[in-house]
């Protein structure tokens, strides 16, 4: 059964730890709850962005929501009690540049951000405080993703390259040629 009848185009979609809801981030610009053995909606709570829900993820130590919306803003949302407990936050000078993705540390202590102008942006979960602004892909950021030791980011762009980067220890990013076109996806496997 589809979830709440016709939904809007939805950016990520999850069950909570306790299998309760399903959670989804949608282009209408709402963060939802379902109910998996229903299909409705749970009237849990259904929070309102400025713009499109970009990327949405668990953080599942604390049963948070983290989510990334075209408006350039990174919030963070209590899963049980609903409103927001943190954001929207709105990196430095991100005026008007969309969060196209986000990925949260095996760890779970950082955050990290993939930009519309190709920035990568590495948050403290703890502080809110941007840790390093990572540069070097032309085009959109489609996909950031941490190794499973979370020292390292692989980041996706839409100018065909993937970036390995050590966020930590800086210097340049490891360079993956070979994509003749727009790389939508990257994730490191689980070894």
């Amino acid at each position: 059964k589809p979830l709440g009848g016709r939904l809007n185009s939805m950016a990520n979609v999850f069950y909570s730890t306790d299998g309760k809801y399903i959670v989804s981030g949608s282009n209408n610009a709402s963060v939802s709850f379902w109910d998996p053995q229903s299909g409705d909606a749970t009237g849990h709570h259904t929070q309102k962005f400025q713009k499109t829900i970009t990327s949405i993820k668990l953080y599942s130590a604390k049963n948070l929501i983290v989510s990334g919306s075209s408006d350039g803003t990174i919030m963070i949302w209590d899963f049980d009690s609903g409103p927001h407990i943190f954001g929207p936050v709105l990196a430095e000078g991100n005026t008007v540049n969309a969060v196209c993705d986000i990925a949260i540390s095996p760890d779970e202590q950082v955050i990290a951000s993939g930009y519309l102008d190709g920035t990568v942006k590495v948050w403290d979960m703890h502080s809110r405080a941007v840790l390093t602004t990572l540069k070097e892909q032309s085009e959109k950021i489609t996909s950031v993703s941490f190794s499973p030791d979370g020292k390292h980011i692989v980041s996706a762009s839409r100018d065909s390259t993937l970036k390995i980067w050590d966020w930590q220890a800086g210097g340049p990013p490891i360079d993956l040629r070979g994509h003749s076109s727009a790389v939508l996806s990257a994730s490191y496997s689980p070894d």
